[in-house]
Formats: C-alpha cells, sequence, structure tokens
C-alpha cells in the first residue's frame, strides 16, 4: 500500500493562506500573523470526533487540510503548531498537528476552527 493521498490533484479544490506568527519586537511576545504564503488544498470535515473534557464537550480536531509539500510547512524542521495557522474565507483555523504525506508528497494538517478574521 502506498504513502500517496487517496485523492488526485483535481482534489486541491479550496484556497488557503498559510500564516505565520511574527513578534513585533525581540523579547516582546506579541501576537501578530503575517501571510507566509497561499496554495491550494483539500479540505475533509471530520464529524463525529467530539468527546467530553472537564464536562464540556470539545474535539481534538475538526478538519484535516492537505497541501503541497512545502519546506516552510515541513513538521520535521518547523514547529507548525506554534509558529502557523490557516485561513480559509475569512475563518482562522488552529492547526493541531501536523504531518509529512510520504516522501515531501504533501503535508497533512488537523486543524480547529476558530473565529472570524474581522
Amino acid at each position: 500500500m502506498s504513502d500517496r493521498p487517496k485523492y488526485g490533484i483535481g482534489a486541491y479544490d479550496r484556497y488557503i493562506e498559510i500564516q505565520t506568527m511574527t513578534e513585533a519586537a525581540p523579547g516582546f511576545p506579541v501576537e501578530s500573523w503575517t501571510c507566509l504564503f497561499k496554495t491550494s488544498a483539500y479540505r475533509e470535515d471530520m464529524s463525529g470526533h467530539e468527546r467530553f473534557v472537564s464536562d464540556r464537550l470539545s474535539a481534538p480536531y475538526d478538519t484535516t487540510w492537505v497541501l503541497p509539500y512545502r519546506p516552510e510547512m515541513d513538521p520535521d524542521t518547523v514547529d507548525v503548531r506554534k509558529t502557523r495557522r490557516l485561513v480559509y474565507q475569512s475563518r482562522v483555523y488552529d492547526i493541531v498537528s501536523a504531518h509529512q504525506i510520504g516522501r515531501k508528497d504533501g503535508i497533512e494538517l488537523k486543524t480547529l476552527a476558530g473565529a472570524l478574521t474581522p
């Protein structure tokens, strides 16, 4: 069985933006985000993955995204969870985990949907 994605090039039908966190000044961790790049991606919504945590319903992730491999998103060299986020149609998605698919065939991101950007 191959590590290649089960979807072809035509499945990358969403246009997303990957943002990177930047610091205002060294030593001052003021969180601001700037566009790193825009690319096409495959989206798969996950349903039924909710769980109870401290008497509240939460989800470990709610959407899986697959994008073409890019070195600046390689989870082996970049802490994607802490320094990157995904924006799709003005909604911010926090990256919960990132995995390389195969031998640089793509990057899989598991995300939680956040607020709409202003």
